[in-house]
Formats: structure tokens, sequence, C-alpha cells
């Protein structure tokens, strides 16, 4: 099943370099995106893959720190984006937390 082959690849993350999850990441969501637009995913059976679309924001917006230098600049940035990496966080772990029982999941 294509959400359980996830659930393993993104299990494999612990072992990776920041870099090397980010490109993971990136390499399967293009070979999972697909799975958000099916009937299994409006059924809410493939929440791995929405949790996944979240870990690929996540980690295009922690390529570039916040700016830092002084207090005024580091807020500034975060308001105007780094709020969204805290964003990407509750979304994938929110949909991660849907995940289905095994014989119910898609195939």
């Amino acid at each position: 099943m294509a959400e359980d082959q996830l659930r393993s690849r993104l299990r494999d993350f612990e072992g990776l370099t920041v870099e090397g999850a980010r490109k993971e990441a990136a390499r399967l969501d293009s070979e999972h995106a697909w799975r958000r637009r099916t009937v299994w995913a409006d059924l809410d059976m493939a929440p791995l893959a929405f949790a996944l679309e979240q870990l690929v924001a996540l980690a295009e917006l922690t390529a570039r720190p916040l700016a830092g230098g002084d207090f005024d600049t580091l807020t500034a940035d975060y308001a105007d984006r780094g709020w969204r990496t805290d964003d990407a966080v509750l979304r994938a772990l929110a949909a991660a937390r849907r995940t289905a029982p095994t014989e119910q999941r898609c195939p």
C-alpha cells in the first residue's frame, strides 16, 4: 500500500542529514502528490500524503535561516515569513495524526 510505503520512507528520515531530508521530501512528494487528488484522499485515507506536502513546505521554508543581527530584525523576519514554518509543522502533525488503520488505507 502506498500509505504504508510512505510511512516507512518517512521513518527513514531519522538517519538523513538536513539537506538529505529536504531532497528526499521533495522526491517523495513527486511520487505521492497525485494521491492528494484521489477519492482515497477525499475519504481521509491518505493522510501521510498531506503530511508530506507540509514537510516539503517546511523544507523549503527552513532552507534560508531567519535574519539575525538584532531582535527587531529577527522578529520582523519571523512575522514576514518565519511563522510559516510553525504553521507547516502543525499542519504536518495534524495530518499525520489522522492516519487511518492499515486495513482502511488507500492502496
